[in-house]
This record gives structure tokens, sequence and C-alpha cells, in this order.
């Protein structure tokens, strides 16, 4: 049963700043903000491996010995360019896409986007990345491990990145939804997440996300305060889920992507692994 707490949350992190609520009941956007980037499924051959219970599509690199892990939206495994982009990292470094939570949603109300992130804490996602980490290390002898995530999968970045002996190097969040933590501990919660995070953090944001986790912010005040390396970026003139479903023929979208790819992911990995 959903919780009249849970639900009162939910509601204001889906309303935000004058946010709305369809005449239907139905919250548009799920997690993220009005006029984000609309779902967008695509498909893809590619077959997943099998690491325990958990699902993961894997980008080989032969000559990294570095494993970055990719965490998806709430659209899940085919949202948008998700699969893509992990090719692209692939040029670089191995690439885990993990299916860390199998029943994603569609089409949904605010009742049930509130029992779905219910049923998954990030104490029920950890065991799954430590085993894959654990799989990849004595597999494939990868040595420094870090992770990328969109939009609930930056929630998920951000929780693993605070957890004590995270075998994180370093974290990025695109488009983040950090207010999924809203879901279990209130509001205020999510901006909360910082106060206990060890590592290095990338953070790019979209005009239309949560003030506080924009740049100057209070996640940028407060790992600033806690001296933990952090670089936080708005990109104006997209919104939120521009990385991996925005349109790239609009040219304020293929230059926000592109700029968040080249000049900031690709040279913070850099920094991070070898």
């Amino acid at each position: 049963m959903v919780s009249i707490w849970s639900f009162a949350t939910l509601t204001l992190l889906a309303l935000g700043n004058s946010r709305s609520v369809a005449a239907t009941g139905t919250v548009n956007h799920t997690l993220c903000p009005p006029d984000s980037a609309p779902a967008n499924w695509t498909s893809s051959s590619l077959t997943p491996i099998h690491i325990g219970s958990t699902d993961v599509f894997f980008f080989d690199n032969p000559r990294s010995h570095d494993l970055l892990l990719v965490f998806p939206d709430v659209y899940g495994m085919d949202s948008g360019r998700s699969k893509e982009n992990c090719a692209k990292l692939s040029a670089l470094y191995n690439v885990a896409f993990v299916d860390l939570a199998t029943d994603y949603l569609v089409d949904f109300d605010l009742p049930r986007l509130v029992a779905w992130l219910e049923s998954h804490p990030f104490e029920s996602l950890l065991p799954k990345i430590q085993q894959v980490i654990s799989h990849f290390k004595t597999k494939r002898r990868v040595d420094k491990v870090a992770a990328v995530g969109y939009c609930w999968g930056a929630w998920v970045v951000a929780k693993y990145s605070s957890t004590p002996r995270t075998e994180l190097s370093a974290g990025i969040s695109f488009h983040p939804s950090w207010t999924a933590e809203e879901a279990f501990h209130g509001p205020g919660s999510g901006a909360a997440i910082a106060n206990n995070i060890t590592v290095p953090q990338l953070i790019l944001t979209a005009g239309n996300d949560e003030e506080w986790i924009q740049p100057r912010g209070q996640v940028d005040q407060t790992l600033r305060a806690r001296h933990v390396p952090a670089r936080l970026r708005e990109f104006q003139n997209v919104t939120h889920g521009w990385m991996n479903r925005g349109n790239l023929t609009d040219s304020a979208v293929a230059l926000a992507f592109h700029q968040a790819l080249y000049d900031e992911t690709l040279p913070f990995l850099h920094s991070y692994l070898h």
C-alpha cells in the first residue's frame, strides 16, 4: 500500500515550483520537470549478459582496465540513445549498462509512480551493483570504476557515491532526479545526499532542473564545503532528458549533447580513470 506521506511527498516532487498535474490525475514526465524531453523508446538487436540475477548490456573495450557503469532513466533500458551513448563511451572504457529495475514505467498515474519508487529502494539495488563490479573485477580484471546515470539513474549514482566503502572513483549525473530520495526520506532529502558523497562528481543539469542541484545551489555549496571535487554545469537552453532523449535535429540539443559528452564527460573521466 502506498503511504499517505509518500503520496504527498511525490505530489510536491512532481509539482515542484508551480508544476502542474494533468486533469486526469496523471503526472506528466514523472520525476522529470515539465517540458522535459518526452519518452522515446528505441529498439536494438543487442543481447544482455547475465550477472547473477541482473541483465547487463556490456560494451567491451579490451584495451581498457576501467569500467564505466551506466544506470537508466525511469523509462528503462530502451530509452532513447542510452545504448548508443554506451557504445560511444566504450571507445575508451569497458561499459556496463545495468538493468537495475527490470520493470520500468510506461503509462502510469501518481500512485503507481510512488509504488514503483518505493519498490526500488537503493538498498535493494546495491547488491546488484556490487555483484556487477565484482564480476568485472574478477573476469576482466578492471581496476577503477566510475558511474553515469540519467534522471532516476543519476539518483542511483549519487546514492552509491555516498555509500561507505563505495568502489567508485567518479560519478556523473545527467539531468539528475535526485528528488527520488524524497519518496523515502521526505522533502529536502534529495539535496541532502550531498552531505555524504565522498566521490568526485560531474553534475550536468538542464535549464528546467531543480534549483538546488544547479551550479551555486545547495548541492554545489555542500560539496564545496566538504571539499569533494565537483563540477556542475547548467545547460540552460535544453530541457531535462536531452542527453539520451533529446531531439538531435534541434541545434540547441545537438550542441548541448556534444558539449556535455566531449567538453565535460570525457575530460572528467580522464581525470579520475586511467
